[in-house]
């Protein structure tokens, strides 16, 4: 007798995001959440986690957000804040990173692998 293995792997992003582990609900969160953002928006949160995690640096070797950029692309400019909810998804995040950084690294690795479908 044969038994189906009920049990898939993610086949697109969104379902990797929605079958995100419980220790790292507050890290796809944040990741859902900075869907709402154009891409070269400094108020972006994921990209700024990543960055303070050194995740962006170890795995890129540069930062990935904009935070503190100024219009040609230097350091120091000025610097608009999160918001509220911004503020509160990424210290979620953070505090789970701070938990569990090594397999909070692989979900992400996982995430940001591209091996997903859109």
């Amino acid at each position: 007798m044969e038994t189906e293995d009920t049990t898939q792997d993610p086949q697109t992003i969104w379902e990797y995001v929605e079958a995100a582990p419980a220790f790292v609900g507050a890290i796809a969160d944040l990741w859902s959440w900075s869907l709402n953002y154009d891409h070269r928006d400094p108020r972006r949160p994921f990209p700024l986690f990543l960055d303070l995690v050194g995740y962006s640096d170890e795995q890129y070797g540069c930062r990935l957000s904009t935070w503190g950029r100024n219009e040609s692309g230097g350091f120091g400019g000025a610097m608009e804040g999160l918001g509220w909810m911004e503020l509160y998804k990424l210290g979620k995040a953070l505090c789970e990173y701070a938990d569990r950084p090594s397999e909070c690294d692989e979900w992400i690795t996982g995430l940001m692998s591209g091996d997903l479908d859109e």
